[in-house]
């Protein structure tokens, strides 16, 4: 800019004077060749300075907005005055590289921030905090948030235009995803304390390293509504992002096909992305749902062990009466816990399929080898039994229906009463004469084992334990039946 001062130019819309116009786009032409100079020897200092630190990210987020800036007021200008678009091509393409270094430059910080956010709820003691409808919360969600939407408000307030501020919402996409995975990983190590039916998870204590620290199912119940939070306000950020891209441009007009090129790649790219944080949603949800599944088995796996298709139970109801009130009680909880109706939904699903599973396990343990008939009092039991267990989800029901539903919530309410079929499959099962008729069965046990959160390999042991309990099936036939199956593991 300095070669050239003191030159002034008169910009006009006659036609007729195209010696202004020419006198114009020279003049601009040269202050960008200036420009993208002293922009590549920026590059060079901060190269040698190591490219980071406050003052790295200051500077390029002040060359940023200067060539945004610049840009937008040299289409203002030609719009203006009927001019063609004086603008160089390698000045635009500067743009994204610059960008992407300014957000290297301000990741290591990000990233720090992100951990100690993580780390935060790690950390926590104190009992989650409740809304007025009783959904449990932790801070992690808005802080979050409220770091990003700053880091983007502060992009825009120093003049991030189109590509330059949708870079800075996709990198704010990418610290959501980064906390997400670093739930994920924690989550994962939750382990019940079977001596107190305790959730176990690790934190970070500064003198004694890692150790464990215990989280009440509130907790849990908090970290599927963080799940939910960032479910909600994620897509915002990318939302602003995709707006700005979008902004209407003369540019496009002038790079054709190459434009186009460019943001339809930036479109796949957030759209990639708003999918990644929706799966890892998802598997948070799953994830923090599974360990609560794990507590209630463990709270009612001894009695369930020790009792089952024991004399007492096979003579009164009285147990699994007591199973079913115990259930309930979780239910009533996490339904006022929990904000989404559909991750309630789910979790009990999962919660009966587990405790189903630990009835059958029950049954292979504790019950003797006889021949079965209809009037078998195991058989007799198991129909009472199923009664409960109906009886249970009806209760639930009533109360899922209290309220508004979304149409695929209340589907999944509906067929709740479908993993009771298989008390069907064990009836059928048991009272099977020959080793076709077992065989036809086989799927619909497995299936049911694998979804209620066991590996193949439990469900195949657990299929040939309950053929064990058949006095009418010799090992011959036990060996057969299984050395068919065998690719089911």
């Amino acid at each position: 800019a300095n070669k050239n001062k003191g030159k002034r130019f008169t910009a006009t819309t006659t036609s007729s004077n195209s010696s202004s116009s020419i006198n114009y786009i020279d003049i601009l032409m040269t202050m960008q060749i200036d420009i993208i100079t002293v922009s590549f020897a920026r590059d060079k200092e901060d190269k040698e300075g190591g490219g980071g630190g406050i003052n790295g990210s200051k500077n390029l987020g002040i060359l940023i907005g200067f060539l945004c800036k610049y840009r937008d007021l040299m289409e203002e200008l030609a719009d203006e005055f009927g001019l063609p678009l004086p603008l160089s091509m390698d000045l635009q393409k500067l743009i994204l590289p610059v960008t992407a270094k300014y957000i290297n430059a301000i990741n290591p910080r990000m990233q720090a921030v992100m951990m100690q956010i993580v780390m935060t709820e790690k950390n926590l003691k104190d009992p989650p905090e409740e809304t007025k409808e009783g959904h449990v919360y932790t801070h992690l969600g808005n802080d979050l948030f409220s770091v990003l939407q700053k880091q983007f408000s502060l992009a825009k307030r120093n003049h991030f235009t189109r590509e330059a501020a949708w870079q800075i919402g996709l990198s704010a996409g990418y610290q959501v995803h980064n906390v997400q995975s670093m739930l994920l990983e924690w989550i994962s190590a939750a382990r019940i304390d079977p001596s107190d039916q305790t959730i176990q998870l690790p934190t970070m204590e500064k003198e004694e390293g890692e150790v464990e620290v215990k989280k009440t199912e509130m907790h849990i119940a908090a970290l599927i509504n963080t799940a939910g939070f960032i479910e909600a306000h994620a897509p915002s950020l990318l939302i602003q992002a995709e707006e700005e891209r979008g902004r209407n441009s003369r540019r496009r007009s002038i790079r054709g096909s190459e434009d186009g090129d460019q943001n339809a790649e930036m479109a796949a790219a957030s759209e990639m992305l708003k999918r990644d944080i929706s799966v890892n949603n998802d598997r948070i949800v799953s994830s923090a749902s599974m360990v609560l599944v794990r507590l209630v088995a463990e709270t009612l796996r001894e009695l369930m062990e020790k009792k089952l298709f024991t004399k007492p139970h096979i003579s009164s109801g009285k147990i699994v009466g007591g199973i079913v009130e115990t259930i309930y009680d979780y239910f009533s909880d996490f339904r006022r816990w929990i904000k989404e109706r559909r991750h309630v939904v789910e979790l009990m699903r999962s919660i009966i399929r587990r405790i189903i599973a630990v009835y059958i396990k029950a049954l292979t343990k504790n019950h003797w080898s006889v021949t079965w008939d209809i009037n078998s009092p195991a058989l007799v039991r198991m129909a009472s039994d199923r009664k409960e267990f109906m009886e249970l989800i009806k209760k639930v029901k009533k109360r899922m229906s209290h309220g508004s539903l979304s149409s695929e919530t209340a589907i999944m309410v509906e067929a709740l009463e479908v993993d009771l079929d298989i008390f069907a499959v064990l009836r059928r099962l048991l009272l099977a004469k020959s080793v076709p008729d077992i065989q036809m069965e086989y799927g619909s046990y497995f299936q049911f084992f694998t979804e209620a959160g066991y590996d193949k390999v439990v469900a195949k042991d657990s299929f040939q334990k309950l053929l064990a309990i058949k006095r009418s099936v010799g090992r011959k036939a036990r060996m057969a039946i299984m050395k068919k199956h065998a690719d089911h593991v």
